[in-house]
Formats: structure tokens, C-alpha cells, sequence
């Protein structure tokens, strides 16, 4: 099982960079053939999945969270992509000066923070030790073991 797992990760470590380098060309064809402004029929599903993604994203890294899972880092990393995407996409999408402010208010000071601490707790959930924890919950103080003393 061990050697399917290192064969996998070994495709995963070139297939991956490989994609990422056949997108360079694509980006740079987008960028110079896309028109700055199109019409879509389906701008609210757009934006209805997005939401929904975030409120399941929300709501399980709670759980995760809530029950100490490892899951929590993948959760928590959607999360967080999740809300650079959210910020990004109001940011741009924006046609008066008062919704570009209010797009860039919300991106400042809740969007960005929270996907800075949706970051934040996958990778402490990654260096997470539960053998090196020395307590479960830091605010309860451990009982203190009895001494018994030696008679002699």
C-alpha cells in the first residue's frame, strides 16, 4: 500500500507543475481575447453556489473544528481560498463608487482576515500533536496528582 501511495504522489508531484505551466499560455490567450464586458443568463446561480459553498465551508470547519477532526485543515483551506475568491469577484464586479467601497470594506476588514485565520488553522491543524498535548483544553486546569509519602 505504501508503494501505490509514493507512485501516486511521485504523478502527482510533475502531472501537477504541468498543468500549472499549460495554463501560463491560456491565461495570456484569455487575457488579450476575453472582452471587458459580457452578459451572462446565469450571474445569480453564479453567485448562489459560491455563498453555498461558503455557508458548507462555515459550517464544517465548525464540526471539524468542534470534534478536533484533521479534517478541519481541508475544510478550513476552502474556506479561505473560498473567501479570497469572494473578495475578489465583488471587488471587480462592482459599478458605482459607493459598491466598489462597500466590496472593498467587507474584502478588507472581514473577507481577507477570515481567510487569513481560515489559513492560519489548517496549517495548525497539519503540525497538530494530539501525543504531544498536555491538555485537552486550556482553560481546565489538569487535577493534581496526589503524593503519597514514604513511611519508614
Amino acid at each position: 500500500m505504501k508503494q501505490k501511495h509514493k507512485r501516486i504522489i511521485s504523478k502527482v508531484a510533475i502531472i501537477y507543475p504541468v498543468f500549472a505551466l499549460a495554463l501560463l499560455p491560456w491565461t495570456l490567450y484569455l487575457a488579450h481575447s476575453l472582452p471587458a464586458q459580457h452578459i451572462t443568463i446565469h450571474w445569480d446561480v453564479s453567485w448562489i453556489g459560491l455563498n453555498v459553498v461558503l455557508i458548507l465551508s462555515l459550517a464544517l470547519t465548525g464540526y471539524f473544528s468542534y470534534t478536533e477532526s484533521k479534517l478541519v485543515a481541508i475544510t478550513a483551506s476552502v474556506l479561505g481560498s473560498t473567501l479570497l475568491l469572494d473578495a475578489w469577484f465583488d471587488i471587480l464586479g462592482q459599478h458605482s463608487p459607493s459598491e466598489l467601497r462597500q466590496a472593498l470594506l467587507l474584502a478588507v476588514f472581514v473577507e481577507i482576515p477570515l481567510a487569513i485565520t481560515s489559513f492560519v488553522i489548517a496549517v495548525r491543524a497539519l503540525n497538530h500533536n494530539p501525543a504531544k498535548q498536555k491538555r485537552i483544553n486550556p482553560y481546565i486546569r489538569p487535577k493534581r496528582q496526589k503524593t503519597t509519602k514514604k513511611k519508614r
